[in-house]
């Protein structure tokens, strides 16, 4: 008669069970063990400091790679819980040999080898690359917007200061620094006050105005003290502002190739820099990559077209605008002669060169040609600005543009290779905040955010890597 099942704590055992016994073959575990050993961890940055004769033994910069990775790979992302993991889950000990380094030794590796992650990140790619897993068809770069650690509630706002100088007085002054203080006091989880040398209102206001000289120097109208390369941007999802990065990826749809975190809101400047990237840690250009239309501007894909990468754009993005019958003085019926760089109307009247625009926030700069017929007939009905005259603004680089219009007629392999962009990254973008739960980065700064970035995108990487070596569709060359 079957009998269930109960613990028995007293049980003893002749020949105990050793932890590799607890640990199956095809455990996560042992595949990051073979996959570390393959590395040369010491050319990548991890360097274990010195040996000393005063103090304890410093923790292993391999043992601590062991942790931070299958930690990222187990979705286990916070230091203290990092910490417990290492006393509680079993495939943790058999990695760090029963070892329990704590969140301070785990903190201090990881500010002191944030390179070294972005560059163990590379080689993880690479792993998958010279397996032959990376496919070299088709790769999708996009961007999405993560948020920062700080909050929009502790940032400085050039609005707000201004109002709080001119118009609101010292008594709105005092009630701003009185929610300071309870915000200083929460990000900095201690009890302190604010510096004693805020004590007057005097002093305040030169605060205050030093801050308005920071955001000039910061060239922003929003900026966080302790994350001054944050920015405000809009939220996908709730469309609220928030102190966001802009994260960066290229992906072939199972691995994300290159990675990186920016502080632009927008994504112009970013076609090349992720496509050189890309080229870097793989080797070899993909037949072509698919980018969504806030990548499309003159400047970069020529810049593109010069480091030959060739690209898959979304469709009318580059194409010129078709003439409207009914608005006869539309830009589209403007025609512009290359050799003499000027705009005719369709009046005959040549439109010369009149400025050109230069943006700081990334966009692509743009040639204004301006009406200087004072005298036109037609004056009135072709601009409304008849004091200064019709304008028409043309591309710096429009011939990248018509470059890239005749590589995609409409029709061709390239438009859909474009329509297979979002199911290639935004499938990469859903599985990280969703399955992952990765929608916020929890340390201070570019540097180490793009370090963490590097650590997320690790752990998708050796996701994928785990499940081909499970069916055994490669191996890792290990000396056993």
């Amino acid at each position: 008669m079957s009998q269930s099942r109960k613990a028995n704590r007293t049980q003893q055992f002749l020949f105990p069970p050793s932890l590799d016994e607890l640990v199956g073959p095809d455990d996560p575990a042992r595949f990051l063990d073979e996959l570390l050993r393959t590395m040369d961890l010491r050319a990548l940055g991890f360097v274990d400091p010195p040996a000393s004769a005063r103090g304890r033994p410093a923790w292993s910069c391999e043992l601590l790679v062991r942790v931070w990775l299958y930690c990222y790979f187990r979705r286990v992302r916070s230091l203290r819980q990092m910490e417990v993991a290492c006393a509680e889950r079993i495939q943790l000990m058999w990695l760090t040999g029963m070892q329990r380094p704590d969140h301070n030794a785990l903190h201090r590796f990881f500010h002191a080898h944030r390179d070294a992650l972005r560059a163990l990140a590379r080689d993880v790619t690479r792993v998958a690359a010279h397996a032959g897993l990376v496919d070299m068809v088709l790769h999708a770069l996009d961007g999405t917007k993560l948020r920062a650690a700080c909050s929009m509630d502790s940032a400085l706002h050039r609005k707000r200061l201004v109002q709080l100088l001119e118009e609101h007085g010292e008594k709105a002054i005092e009630e701003v620094f009185a929610q300071l203080e309870a915000l200083y006091k929460t990000e900095h989880r201690t009890g302190e006050h604010l510096p004693t040398d805020l004590s007057t209102p005097e002093a305040r206001k030169q605060v205050i105005q030093k801050a308005l000289d920071e955001l000039k120097a910061h060239r922003t109208q929003h900026l966080h003290p302790r994350e001054p390369e944050a920015r405000v941007m809009m939220g996908h999802n709730d469309a609220r502002l928030r102190m966001d990065y802009n994260a960066q990826v290229v992906t072939d749809g199972e691995f994300i190739v290159a990675h990186d975190v920016v502080g632009d809101e927008t994504d112009y400047a970013q076609l090349t820099p992720m496509l050189d990237e890309a080229l870097e840690t793989l080797g070899e250009r993909p037949d072509q990559t698919a980018v969504d239309g806030g990548y499309v501007s003159a400047r970069e894909l020529a810049r593109a077209a010069t480091h030959h990468h060739e690209l898959s754009v979304p469709p009318g993005s580059v194409d010129p605008p078709i003439p409207p019958a009914d608005a006869p003085f539309h830009k589209a019926h403007f025609r512009y002669d290359a050799e003499r760089d000027v705009y005719e109307c369709p009046l005959g009247t040549v439109l010369p060169l009149s400025r050109l625009l230069r943006s700081t926030s990334g966009e692509p700069e743009q040639k204004v040609y301006q009406c200087t017929n004072t005298a036109c007939p037609e004056r009135a009905r072709c601009t409304r600005d008849t004091k200064n005259g019709r304008t028409v603004r043309h591309p710096a680089d429009r011939a990248a543009l018509d470059l890239q219009a005749s590589k995609q007629p409409p029709g061709s392999d390239r438009h859909e290779a474009y329509a297979w962009r979002k199911v290639l990254v935004e499938r990469v973008f859903g599985l990280l905040k969703w399955n992952d739960n990765f929608r916020r980065f929890t340390v201070w700064g570019r540097a180490s955010a793009r370090a963490q970035w590097a650590l997320v995108c690790t752990a998708f990487n050796l996701r994928a890597l785990y499940r081909r070596w499970r069916e055994r569709q490669f191996y890792l060359n290990v000396a056993r």
